[in-house]
């Protein structure tokens, strides 16, 4: 890396909810692949949510990023429209392998389920209807910390 110019991966280190300490570090997907981090903000007094989309390559180049208010919405509804619009945005753009990155467990379950009690989610049935294109997509569930750019950048959308 040239002097002075700074890396793109941070790394430091959280204590999950069990109490282990771990190594938090956003790490570029493989060569040909790109990654997906979504990020979302929800404030229900004020009737609005805001969902953030950041597309990095293996050189953790910024590809894609977008953010927009969704309107009043759930946490989890938040994430699974960042989702279906990070999807459907990659798909447009002739992505064919994807590493989406989410920081709900619930969503990456529903994901990754074929298990028919996700369906209770309208837009869970869109997002496998995508996922099950002619590409690869893997959805990994990663801890808020590591996805601090695309959170913070929620917040900024709100305004």
């Amino acid at each position: 890396m040239p002097p002075g110019q700074r890396s793109l991966e941070c790394e430091w280190e959280v204590t999950i909810p069990n109490g282990r300490t771990c190594q938090n570090r956003w790490q570029a997907p493989l060569v040909n692949w790109v990654k997906l981090n979504t990020g979302g903000s929800c404030w229900p007094n004020l009737n609005l949510a805001s969902v953030v989309e950041v597309v990095r390559d293996q050189h953790a180049k910024w590809v894609i990023g977008y953010g927009r208010n969704i309107g009043n919405c759930i946490a989890v509804v938040t994430e699974l429209w960042m989702i279906f619009d990070g999807l459907q945005l990659l798909w447009s753009k002739g992505a064919n392998h994807v590493l989406l990155e989410s920081d709900s467990k619930v969503v990456v379950q529903a994901c990754n389920s074929e298990d028919d009690s996700y369906r209770n989610y309208a837009l869970t049935s869109c997002i496998k209807e995508v996922q099950h294109r002619n590409w690869t997509v893997h959805v990994t569930h990663i801890y808020r910390e590591s996805n601090t750019a695309t959170h913070a950048l929620a917040i900024l959308t709100r305004s």
